[in-house]
């Protein structure tokens, strides 16, 4: 069944049907670990409490990297990871100037959402590309042509944002910046909510790749900028 849910969902959204035969790819879970590393180093430089536990699944990931549920040792890590990213977002948010708005860490926070949305697709096409069924599928260069597509699923929300919480961090007050800037988030969130093929993208990797927060994390991050600007305008 997952299987062929996998390929309805390559045949939907690539436009591109293939055979629901094949086992996993081992080099694709290899490329998967791989890209762990960098992530863990950082929350371990963070210093994130639930480093530990992190280790601990990597470890398991390594091991059983090549056994019958390598795939979802990785799927268990991968969340984990987001998780615990999340987290490390969430107390650099609580450890902003309580004395009035941290626009350098707001700008962080929608600048790391921004690179994580990116990251995420990439990785899925990647895993898309390094599936068996489709990299035996006489159309893959379609697939390879396709996959190229699917950052355009995200939203191009324009520099307003961004323009005005930098604008907050030079003047080093407000001046009506907070106000300005919750219109500008209320218009990205508008047209988020639109977005329902990011959504099916993110559904798609939380089954088959990993938890890799696309829609959520740029969701996520327009509704901590909107509280943080609420409380001081």
């Amino acid at each position: 069944m997952a299987q062929d849910e996998r390929a309805a969902w390559i045949a939907r959204v690539l436009g591109v049907s293939v055979p629901t035969h094949g086992a996993t790819d081992s080099t694709a879970l290899s490329s998967r670990l791989a890209s762990c590393v960098p992530l863990l180093k950082a929350l371990k430089e963070e210093g994130a409490p639930d480093m530990p536990a992190l280790l601990t699944a990597a470890e398991a990931a390594k091991s059983g990297l090549n056994s019958a549920n390598g795939a979802e040792l990785l799927d268990t890590l991968e969340g984990m990871i987001a998780r615990a990213r999340s987290a490390a977002e969430e107390r650099q948010a609580i450890a902003a100037n309580d004395d009035g708005i941290s626009y350098p860490e707001l700008l962080l926070r929608w600048r790391s959402a921004q690179s994580q949305a990116r990251e995420a697709v990439a990785r899925i096409g990647r895993a898309v590309l390094a599936m068996p069924e489709v990299q035996g599928d006489p159309r893959f260069a379609r697939v390879q042509s396709a996959v190229t597509t699917l950052p355009d699923l995200i939203p191009d929300l324009g520099g307003q944002l961004a323009d005005l919480l930098e604008q907050g961090i030079k003047t080093g007050n407000d001046a009506g910046i907070a106000k300005d800037a919750l219109a500008a988030v209320a218009s990205y969130r508008r047209y988020l909510a639109d977005a329902s093929a990011l959504r099916g993208l993110e559904s798609f990797a939380r089954k088959y790749v990993g938890d890799l927060p696309i829609y959520t994390a740029l969701a996520g991050a327009l509704a901590q900028i909107t509280e943080s600007l609420d409380a001081a305008t």
